[in-house]
């Protein structure tokens, strides 16, 4: 399988990634940096969690194909190797199906954590 070239992004303090809602076709790995993962509650936006380099974010979405669980920004200047649905998918799939079966009951049950 040839291997597909890195694609990077760049964000600036304060750009807003995605928002709780949009539907996801890709994850990202923070390379340099700090995101900040924001869900929107009765009382108002609630940071959840901060994410820094080495960490992932936005995988539920694009593993299940469903809205984002949180909106996500860039604390201070991030660098995040954009990861698509479509590599994670040719990574599931050449995985043990224990694995596939695992990580698609670990997302369903984070999702249902992360119901209002």
């Amino acid at each position: 399988m040839a291997q597909q070239p890195v694609n990077k992004k760049t964000f600036p303090p304060s750009h807003v990634i995605f928002k709780e809602g949009d539907i996801g076709d890709q994850a990202y790995l923070v390379q340099k940096g700090l995101i900040e993962i924001v869900q929107r509650r009765g009382d108002g936006d609630k940071v959840i969690r901060r994410v820094g380099a080495g960490e992932i974010f936005g995988a539920m979405a694009a593993i299940d194909t469903q809205a984002r669980v949180a909106s996500v920004g860039a604390v201070e200047e991030s660098i995040c190797v954009v990861i698509s649905r479509q590599l994670l998918e040719q990574k599931i799939s050449a995985s043990d199906p224990l694995i596939v079966a695992l990580l698609r009951w670990f997302t369903s049950q984070a999702r249902g954590k992360a119901v209002h």
